[in-house]
């Protein structure tokens, strides 16, 4: 097997094979069409003659029906192609004589002259693999793929990969590297595999990501893999003709009882409330929709194919794809790719809204027309989207009676088919208790697609219409970014749903922009709009954060070191994706006496990593010592869905799912509170009453208690190390049945604070007093405070019971209002100063 392109006579030859292909091609169509028309004009003139027998008469005839038939097939690519070679690829690939060049596609013959020019142009002594990349720049099916891979060859590329390649002495011939023929046998290899007649771009940009080192390396770059190209090229192969519809003769349906397909009753009544789905999606080019959901049509089908019970019902939440189920159904019916009994169906759907106004005695009758109009059409099947609001009777609601009773004589005799959607919810409330309704239809569960299956969905129609209508072309990294970033931070819409409407905001933002190419930075960008949630990766002035965390926290925290190294450490891996992504980011159990600074290192670590300690939903868990304070948390379900009935927790989070949950006081709680929070922690989820299901994943959660807090003291006397300490006061919270093991096991950190020493609380003391220092100096007033003076403070500040929070209280009487009466009696003024000292601590 060689690959002849450019030494002796073979790049003539391979030129003149290039070129061959497409005169032929041309000229057959030309040939086609004169045959036709002479062909007509000799059947003008000797019909006419008399002297013609039946016999001439009929070979004439023959003779323009061939001609008719030549130029269909010449002028209709899809159906015909030239093979301009003798020996077919599987056995070429056998045989060391043949010439791979003949075997080469229109589209990666151009990507060869491109690079045998930009060889010439250059001085290249021969052309490598890496030339290819530019090559490919020259073909437009070339440059999509490379375009949806995100690879841009700019200059500085283009002049890279000539710079590395060797240059030749004098001009003279180019030759073809050792790595390029290579490369083309086993595209070649793949090529058959795959069952094609050509070697196609696709085959040796595949091959080009193992074999050669710089492809593989900016590929890597790009992080796409083999898969995601070989997922590329066969979106490209299966979206060629999407926009195309096909010819008739190409249909299944084509074959026999072509007239069933325009047969149909009169339907002047159902005319007026549907309208006909297989004629509009047919004829605006949408047959070509696809959900993926192949065994869930398969199901449908043969359940309208039966005789008996041929009536579906497709249940799940809305937005999981019911009704482009029902679309790509109506694809296969156009194209005949169904059975027998359902080829030539018509697909209505109904407006239940426009058939259920008015009185009841207006309605009736008009379902009642409605369903023998499509009773005697004969090869119609009705459409209803949301089929439960039939099922009516409230007068909240859109109907007034329950039209499903006017259904049955018609479900139960067969007469009609009709596909309906409904959602879980309106199944189990409207559908399920009517036992003979429910038994009139073959219920198909429609769960929410998988990410793989969803960006299959994103793989076709659907992002070609949104790219089509704001101009714009998305990367195959922002499609599976799309999926991936939707699938961990959008909660409120199921899949697909979510995908798209998030393809669509970002078409949104980018039709405007001088750059129509979506990457993932821009779905990254978006998604963190929409979710309030830094979904990117930690840029520079968050890795910053991260990095000095510790350094920050003991910025607002005096001591506590085990405490901050092990919070800090935890943030981190979670923030570089090392934690489960399906439990929250940080989980941490402040255990302690009171006033050691568990509330403050929480606060501190919201305003480090938040950038705001507002970013706290904060509980006292004294509040909830009752079983029922669990609907206080996730929301009540006896009561109807109003504001007052949402959980102050999920509520919470599914509007700032970016947060610091801190429960103070845990001890207090009653313990369903706790089972509730072991969810939350081995998770990352939780549904509340209405059946949301509410994210956790993003938020840090603290726990705080004072249980064990004089365990606490005693080991510290002892001189336990903090790991003895430690496995003391769990021993003891497990003991007294304070704490179950499976709870505190389900924390990325238990932290025992120990109790402050005297030179720890002259630091508060002096931390607090430099807060308040700061904000007198806004006012343009300096405080002094003399050094016996703030150990003066520390002694009144800090109470053995409840640590160092006495000291605020002691700050705000002792030195704040003193302050306070002094500025308001203009005793100080802009400018000076206030110096504290004992005396003034206490006078």
């Amino acid at each position: 097997m060689m690959f002849d392109y450019i030494n002796s006579q073979s790049r003539l030859i391979y030129g003149e094979n290039r070129f061959h292909k497409s005169i032929i091609f041309q000229v057959t169509k030309y040939l086609a069409s004169l045959l036709w028309v002479l062909s007509l004009m000799i059947i003008t003139i000797n019909l006419g003659a008399a002297n013609n027998n039946i016999i001439t008469q009929i070979c004439y005839l023959t003779f323009s029906i061939l001609g008719f038939y030549l130029v269909i097939i010449a002028f209709d690519g899809s159906s015909f192609s030239l093979n301009m070679v003798s020996i077919k690829l599987s056995q070429a690939i056998n045989n060391e004589k043949t010439n791979l060049a003949d075997y080469l596609s229109n589209n990666l013959s151009e990507v060869m002259e491109n690079c045998y020019q930009i060889a010439q142009k250059n001085q290249l002594a021969k052309i490598t693999p890496e030339l290819l990349i530019i090559g490919m720049t020259a073909n437009l099916n070339s440059q999509w793929l490379l375009t949806r891979l995100g690879l841009i060859v700019d200059n500085d590329l283009k002049k890279m990969i000539i710079d590395s390649i060797e240059k030749a002495d004098k001009p003279g011939t180019i030759i073809l590297s050792d790595e390029l023929i290579k490369l083309f046998e086993e595209s070649a290899k793949l090529a058959n595999q795959t069952q094609k007649l050509e070697i196609d771009v696709s085959h040796v940009l595949l091959n080009l990501v193992q074999m050669n080192k710089l492809t593989k390396e900016i590929i890597f770059q790009l992080k796409v893999d083999q898969n995601d190209i070989q997922r590329l090229t066969v979106w490209q192969e299966e979206n060629k003709n999407l926009f195309i519809k096909k010819p008739f003769w190409e249909l299944t349906n084509n074959n026999e009882n072509l007239g069933e397909n325009w047969v149909s009753g009169y339907t002047p009544i159902l005319n007026n409330f549907a309208y006909n789905l297989s004629q509009y999606l047919v004829s605006s080019h949408k047959q070509y929709l696809s959900s993926s959901q192949n065994q869930a049509i398969s199901d449908m089908e043969n359940t309208l194919a039966k005789s008996g019970k041929n009536n579906v019902l497709l249940v799940g939440d809305a937005g999981t794809g019911k009704k482009t189920l029902v679309k790509d159904f109506i694809r296969r019916v156009y194209l005949g790719e169904v059975e027998e009994s359902l080829k030539f169906k018509h697909i209505y759907q109904l407006d239940v809204a426009s058939v259920l106004a008015g009185s009841k005695e207006i309605i009736e009758p008009r379902i009642i027309r409605i369903l023998n109009e499509v009773a005697g059409a004969g090869n119609i099947i009705l459409f209803i989207d949301g089929f439960a609001d039939l099922a009516g009777g409230d007068a909240e609601q859109i109907g007034t009676i329950d039209a499903t009773t006017i259904f049955m004589p018609y479900l139960s005799s067969g007469s009609i088919r009709i596909i309906g959607t409904c959602s879980d919810e309106d199944y189990k409330l409207k559908i399920e208790p009517n036992t003979s309704l429910k038994n009139s239809f073959e219920t198909i569960k429609i769960a929410e697609p998988k990410p793989d299956e969803v960006l299959n969905m994103l793989l076709g129609e659907k992002i070609l219409r949104i790219e089509f209508a704001s101009n714009v072309f998305f990367s195959y990294q922002s499609l599976k970014k799309i999926v991936e970033l939707t699938d961990r931070y959008i909660h409120d819409k199921p899949f697909p749903e979510k995908a798209i409407v998030i393809a669509e905001a970002v078409a949104a933002c980018v039709k405007n922009q001088t750059s129509k190419l979506i990457t993932p930075e821009i779905i990254e960008q978006v998604i963190s709009q929409k979710s309030k949630i830094p979904v990117a990766e930690a840029k520079d002035e968050e890795k910053e954060t991260l990095l000095d965390l510790e350094e920050l926290l003991h910025q607002r925290i005096i001591g506590q070191d085990e405490a901050i190294s092990v919070i800090s450490n935890a943030m981190r891996r979670a923030r570089a994706g090392l934690a489960d992504k399906n439990r929250p980011m940080g989980s941490f159990l402040f255990l302690g006496p009171t006033g050691v600074g568990k509330t403050e290192t929480a606060k501190a670590l919201a305003e480090a990593y938040f950038k705001s300690d507002k970013n706290i939903v904060r509980f006292d868990m004294s509040e909830f010592q009752e079983a029922k304070s669990v609907e206080l948390l996730i929301g009540s379900s006896s009561v109807s869905k109003d504001a007052t009935s949402q959980g102050r927790l999920t509520n919470a989070i599914k509007d700032n799912p970016y947060s610091l949950i801190l429960l103070d006081e845990i001890e207090k709680a009653h313990p369903n509170i706790l089972n509730l929070l072991l969810q939350v922690l081995d998770e990352g989820k939780l549904t509340d009453s209405a059946g949301r299901t509410i994210d956790f994943s993003n938020t840090i959660i603290i726990v705080t208690s004072n249980a064990g807090a004089e365990q606490i003291r005693q080991g510290l006397k002892q001189g336990l190390d903090a790991d003895e300490l430690k496995k003391n006061i769990l021993e003891y919270l497990q003991s007294q049945g304070i704490f179950k093991p499976e709870f505190l096991n389900r924390f990325d950190g238990v932290i025992c604070f120990k109790s402050l020493t005297s030179d720890e609380i002259n630091k508060i003391a002096e931390l607090m007093i430099s807060k308040l220092s700061v904000n007198l100096g806004d006012k343009g007033i300096t405080l002094n405070i003399a050094p016996d003076a703030l150990t003066e403070l520390a002694r009144l500040g800090y109470d053995p019971v409840m640590g160092a929070r006495p000291m605020r209280r002691v700050i705000q009487d002792k030195i704040e209002n003193m302050v306070a009466k002094k500025m308001l009696a203009g005793d100080i003024a802009r400018g000076q100063t206030i110096e504290i000292t004992t005396k003034d601590l206490n006078g």
